[in-house]
């Protein structure tokens, strides 16, 4: 009898249900990156080229946004992570960018992330109450 280690990453189901062939992928909490590159696996495992997606991000983390950018560059991936690291929700890189996809596994083990700042922005404070709402959840 065979013993199979099956594993799959959770950036690599929201990549399978997102199906990213071809445009501007978005990532507004990017961490190390590991949703582009499962993105580029994607592409690739479809018969797709490098190139295919756009990668588009922004980290908060000082550290972890350098680790994306190395993890990037490593597989030979582009990608405008903008030119500093940046909260997307208090100082949004990419305000302009029309995406195709916008995929996030966003940081729920953090708990000052600066939602009391939001409240003014209608928009941003509506999301805001939707993130407090999904944390009390999974809770």
């Amino acid at each position: 009898m065979k013993l199979y280690n099956f594993f799959i990453s959770a950036q690599q189901v929201l990549v399978e249900m997102l199906e990213p062939y071809k445009g501007r992928v978005y990532d507004p909490c990017c961490g190390s990156g590991g949703m582009f590159v499962q993105s580029e696996k994607f592409v690739l495992a479809h018969g797709g080229r490098l190139g295919d997606i756009s990668i588009y991000g922004q980290e908060s983390n000082p550290t972890t946004w350098k680790l994306c950018k190395m993890n990037l560059a490593i597989r030979g991936i582009d990608g405008n992570l903008g030119g500093q690291n940046a909260d997307s929700f208090h100082n949004d890189l990419h305000k302009d960018l029309k995406a195709d996809f916008i995929i996030a596994n966003p940081p729920f083990n953090m708990s000052d992330w600066g939602g009391e700042r939001l409240r003014e922005d209608t928009a941003a404070g509506i999301m805001a109450r939707r993130l407090r709402v999904m944390l009390t959840m999974l809770g």
